[in-house]
């Protein structure tokens, strides 16, 4: 398997702990040493980056039945360092009832290939998009080689266009953040 591989591989498995609930499997896809610099929040490392990516996500779930989708536009290999970049688009659908709503992030990562040969993220770094149509945009290219009726995600397509309208996403996720550390 070629290193492109395996990382697309650690990323699928990530989606799917993440869209279980899995949190104890969830930071298998972190260096020991993380540096996160997710959009809103401090820069945190190590331990403390990964513990509080699984605090974070663990209260989402307490309150949505989350669902992640990841587009990885590159993958670039060089040795035993590789970088990844993409889109992703979490649908929050209310446990209590409620609107749905959407959160549309751009991210860079940078992986590490481990000495035990295991690919992982060493930094990560994430900022909510500028035109909430363009992750749209990757949906639709997405769904091309796939049936709307198949597929309940994309059946979502374009009923969160106007999410954004009175507030922008990055003070969303701030709001969010608030009281975290």
């Amino acid at each position: 398997m070629t290193a492109e591989q395996t990382i697309r591989l650690a990323v699928e498995k990530f989606v799917q702990n993440y869209n279980t609930g899995d949190f104890e499997r969830l930071p298998e896809i972190f260096a020991d040493d993380l540096i996160d610099m997710s959009a809103g929040g401090p820069t945190l490392t190590g331990a403390e980056a990964r513990r509080h990516f699984v605090e974070r996500v663990a209260r989402t779930h307490e309150r949505f039945h989350p669902h992640l989708l990841i587009h990885i536009d590159q993958i670039q290999v060089a040795g035993n360092w590789a970088y990844q970049r993409g889109s992703l688009v979490v649908t929050l659908v209310p446990k209590g009832g409620g609107e749905t709503s959407f959160i549309r992030q751009r991210y860079l990562e940078i992986w590490r290939r481990e000495p035990s040969g295991q690919w992982k993220i060493t930094i990560e770094m994430d900022n909510a998009e500028e035109n909430p149509n363009d992750s749209q945009a990757h949906v639709e290219k997405e769904q091309t080689s796939r049936n709307i009726e198949d597929d309940p995600l994309l059946a979502l397509r374009g009923s969160g266009r106007d999410l954004w309208r009175d507030e922008h996403a990055d003070e969303y996720v701030r709001r969010l953040r608030e009281g975290w550390e």
